[in-house]
């Protein structure tokens, strides 16, 4: 992959409830929201809370300064990610929700559902996926079976 330099990336502010643009922005491009503090990072016409993890089963994690997956030097996990590749299966992003414990990211794809659960305390992040409604999953993602990535 040649080297690509944005010049038009945007960063964008504003408030969680209003509308955030898509016409004409760029890959890459970040709108933070003013009352949450999240960060989402856009990306083929959807914005994507950076904290969203992701790995491949190539052992590779989603870099955002040129927007695509690179081969990981070392185990370590990364907050700037879009979407979850498993078994050729790709993941898209859907939504998250934090609580006093766990941050919960929920993924869906044509076949299933995979949600990963970080431990607010120490980072530790789990996950459980399934082949059933990702609606009614995400309503009882609390008490899903987790896993260590």
């Amino acid at each position: 992959m040649a080297v690509v330099q944005e010049k038009d990336i945007k960063k964008l502010r504003g408030l969680s409830w209003e509308e955030k643009i898509t016409q004409g922005v760029p890959n890459g491009s970040e709108f933070y929201e003013i009352d949450t503090g999240i960060t989402y990072v856009f990306f083929n016409g959807v914005w994507s809370d950076r904290e969203a993890v992701a790995v491949d089963v190539h052992n590779k994690v989603w870099n955002s300064d040129i927007l695509d997956f690179v081969y990981m030097t070392q185990p370590t996990v990364s907050t700037d990610v879009l979407n979850v590749i498993v078994d050729s299966v790709t993941y898209n992003y859907i939504q998250s929700e934090e609580g006093a414990t766990y941050k919960y990211y929920g993924f869906a794809s044509s076949t299933g559902w995979q949600f990963k659960r970080k431990t607010l305390a120490t980072g530790v992040w789990k996950i459980a996926s399934g082949l059933d409604s990702y609606d009614t999953a995400w309503a009882d993602k609390e008490n899903k079976t987790y896993g260590y990535v």
